[in-house]
């Protein structure tokens, strides 16, 4: 069990360990104050904006009684027609004759 926790120790040591050295350097070289960013991106026009109202809600109480009536029934009559015209009686022709007068 000793060894076993010796070897734990161990491992928790060298995990602690940085793996890398520590830059505690002096730096040379030359800077320029101000904040610097990479290219300038332009800004694209996507129109005017539309804004689209929400449907309006009304709240109303619920209706109380409803009574629903029947229409009531129209009876059309039927167009009366005159009646029919007699046929009409012609008179005869007389017949015409031999000499006719000049």
């Amino acid at each position: 069990m000793k060894r076993r926790m010796l070897g734990l120790a161990a491992a928790l040591a060298l995990w602690a360990v940085p793996w890398a050295s520590a830059h505690a350097g002096v730096f040379i070289g030359v800077g320029v104050p101000g904040p610097w960013y990479g290219p300038y991106h332009h800004h694209y026009y996507y129109g005017p904006r539309v804004y689209v109202a929400a449907p309006v809600v009304v709240a109303a109480p619920p209706p109380g009684v409803v009574y629903v009536q029947q229409p009531a029934v129209i009876y059309q009559q039927p167009p009366a027609q005159a009646p029919a015209p007699a046929p009409a009686q012609l008179e005869p022709v007389p017949p015409p004759t031999a000499n006719p007068p000049r």
